[in-house]
C-alpha cells in the first residue's frame, strides 16, 4: 500500500460467481475438445491419471484430507490425442478459452478454425513439437507462481512476529513436524518438543518466531 506495507486478503474461489465462470469455462473447453476428437484432429489435449491413492470417497473431505490428497494427485499430461482426465471426470479436455494469455490455447483455437475450413490444420508431428517446447516453460511458470505467492505471504508475516496462529499437523519427520498454517494455507516446519507428542490432523496453536522472505525461512514454536 501507500505506506509500503504488505496486506493479505483472502479470495473466496468458491463464490457463486467464480464457480459459475469456472464451470462454464470447463464446459466450453470440453465441448471444443470433443469437437476436435470427433474430427480426429490433433490438438494439445490434457489428461490426468487417477490419484496414487484416494483418502476419501466424496467431495466433503476435511481440510487435512484435501491438503494431503493434493500430494497424491497425478500430474496432468499433454498429448496430441484425447484421454481420460481424472480430476475433471471428462473423456477429452483442452484449454482454449485464454488465447491471449496462453499459447497452447491459441494453438487449440487455430485447430478449431481449421476444422471449420478457415485455415490449415497443424499435423500431429507439429503439435508434438509444440508440446515439447511448452512443457518446460509451463513447469517453470508454475514454480514461479508458487514461489511468488509464498514470498509475499512470508513478507507479510515478517511483521507478525509473536502472533499466534492455528495450524494442522500434516506429518511427522525425524526431528520435526510439517504443519499447515490454516489462515494462510502455508506449510512450515515445527521442531519436535520433548514431552509433546502430536499426530497427523491434530489442531494446534503456534507462535511465529522468525520470518525472512528472501531466505524462504519461517520459524514457529508450539503454544
Amino acid at each position: 500500500n501507500e505506506n509500503q506495507e504488505v496486506s493479505v486478503n483472502q479470495v473466496n474461489r468458491e463464490s457463486p460467481g467464480r464457480m459459475l465462470v469456472s464451470e462454464l469455462m470447463i464446459m466450453a473447453n470440453w465441448l471444443m475438445a470433443n469437437h476436435l476428437k470427433e474430427r480426429q484432429l490433433p490438438a494439445i489435449f490434457r489428461s490426468q491419471r487417477e490419484p496414487r491413492e484416494r483418502l476419501y470417497k466424496n467431495s466433503a473431505g476435511t481440510l487435512y484430507q484435501n491438503w494431503m490428497q493434493r500430494r497424491l494427485l497425478s500430474r496432468f499430461i499433454l498429448n496430441t490425442k484425447p484421454n481420460w482426465h481424472s480430476g475433471l471426470g471428462l473423456d477429452a479436455y483442452i484449454t482454449a478459452t485464454s488465447p491471449i494469455r496462453k499459447y497452447s490455447d491459441l494453438i487449440n483455437q487455430r485447430q478449431i478454425r481449421a476444422s471449420l475450413g478457415l485455415e490449415t490444420a497443424y499435423s500431429s508431428d507439429q503439435i508434438s513439437d509444440i508440446i515439447n517446447s511448452l512443457e518446460l516453460p509451463m513447469s517453470l511458470v508454475g514454480r514461479l507462481q508458487y514461489t511468488r505467492h509464498r514470498y509475499w505471504l512470508l513478507k507479510y508475516l515478517e511483521n507478525q512476529i509473536g502472533q499466534k496462529e492455528e495450524a494442522i499437523v500434516l506429518h511427522k519427520a525425524r526431528r520435526k513436524y510439517q504443519i499447515l498454517l490454516t489462515q494462510y494455507m502455508l506449510e512450515c516446519d515445527l521442531p519436535i518438543s520433548s514431552g509433546i507428542e502430536l499426530k497427523p490432523e491434530d489442531l494446534i496453536q503456534v507462535t511465529i518466531q522468525r520470518v525472512n522472505a528472501r531466505q524462504d525461512v519461517i520459524q514457529v514454536a508450539i503454544g
